[in-house]
């Protein structure tokens, strides 16, 4: 039987089916604007757009819009034959996973061409300021032969907050200078309007960078979670494997870092350039600065992880904080929060230095564990032993 969640979805789906839609492109010098009827979409980049050899990125989009509004559509501009094939593998790890979310869609491409070779070098990778996205950018971008990066208003920071993100930027065009990355800044209304982060987090990402990233040779995401917690969380997140399902043989994904964990990525930062400790940007409370507010669950999951690097606090934050009894009294309203709770309390328990802190820690993950799920670990089994 559907939840009520699910059987609401189905019936706007099957409204929506009843119409299809031709959707038009608008390009300027800076901005790309997907029309569908009196809806307007735009990306819009801090510098002259490139000469499109196709548009793979609008059609990353409207994909995206299909499958969340279940309206069929139409897009009568090229489209590589590689990027057919990307959507077709995204669609079915989707399904697999969420199948009430992702119907069967419409989608016609009528202007299918040869996938395009790669550009000869460069690459664009993410960067939001965190602790994923920094590491790779210390580790990976010389290494790998990265040039530009991508910073995005209008996921973590509406549009509206423009002192905030700029306050984020900040300490992202810092990073970008400090490893040699060309920052490129781009802003869009798609998310949250037409689809939600949750779901299609990577792909979005994938999107800003096909837009952004024209005559570079691939895109680079860090991944967010290990191999353990990220099943949780597939496909809503960046974790192994997406890149397979987001590259074409034209733009290439990869993805950086599903064997590492958060405390071995902070340790990594502080060794190779320990100038960007103060530049790890971690949760979105402060809406002034974009910096930390040092009390949330991310920030507190950060503070568990500095210890199990054992590292100072301070390197981050103002002050020191006891992040293992804060997750026992905290609140989870949902039930993704409680998951995501255990998976990183357990992690991080295991790489404690003090043996009375990993006995605390393991002691709180199974209360959590008994609290939402009414189950326990029983015995004196500790995680990482």
């Amino acid at each position: 039987m559907l939840s009520y969640r699910e059987w609401k979805h189905r019936r706007r789906i099957a409204r929506l089916k009843e119409t299809r839609g031709t959707v038009e492109l608008d390009l300027d010098a800076r901005r790309a604007t997907l029309i569908n009827g009196k809806t307007r979409f735009y990306l819009e980049s801090d510098r002259d757009l490139p000469a499109y050899q196709t548009y793979d990125f609008a059609a990353i989009a409207l994909t995206l819009m299909a499958c969340e509004h279940g309206q069929p559509l139409r897009f009568d501009y090229p489209v590589s034959a590689g990027m057919v094939r990307t959507i077709s593998q995204l669609l079915t790890i989707a399904r697999a996973k969420v199948p009430w979310r992702f119907p069967e869609i419409d989608i016609d491409f009528t202007n299918v061409i040869a996938t395009p070779p790669p550009a000869p070098d460069g690459g664009i990778m993410c960067q939001s300021g965190g602790v994923d996205s920094l590491h790779i950018a210390v580790k990976w971008a010389r290494a790998r032969g990265y040039t530009h990066a991508l910073n995005v208003q209008g996921i973590d920071f509406k549009l509206d907050e423009t002192e905030s993100f700029l306050g984020r930027r900040t300490r992202v065009a810092a990073i970008c200078d400090h490893v040699g990355l060309d920052l490129i800044t781009m802003r869009t209304n798609l998310l949250h309007r037409a689809f939600p982060y949750a779901y299609f987090g990577a792909s979005f990402l994938t999107m800003c960078m096909r837009f952004a990233g024209e005559g570079l040779a691939k895109g680079g995401i860090a991944t967010d979670y290990t191999d353990t917690v990220g099943i949780i969380s597939l496909p809503c997140t960046h974790v192994a494997g997406i890149d397979e399902l987001l590259s074409s043989s034209h733009f290439p994904i990869e993805e950086f870092d599903h064997k590492t964990c958060r405390a071995e990525k902070l340790a990594h930062i502080h060794e190779h350039a320990p100038a960007l400790m103060k530049m790890v940007s971690i949760c979105h409370e402060d809406r002034v600065a974009g910096g930390n507010c040092g009390t949330c669950f991310k920030c507190m999951r950060t503070r568990l992880a500095l210890e199990c690097a054992g590292l100072d606090q301070r390197l981050v934050f103002d002050d020191q904080r006891d992040p293992v009894e804060f997750l026992s009294d905290a609140e989870f309203p949902r039930r993704e929060e409680v998951e995501f709770a255990i998976s990183h309390l357990f992690e991080a328990a295991g790489m404690l230095p003090d043996p009375d802190r990993r006995r605390r820690a393991h002691e709180i993950c199974e209360k959590i564990r008994a609290e939402h799920y009414g189950v326990r670990i029983g015995g004196n089994a500790e995680p990482g032993g």
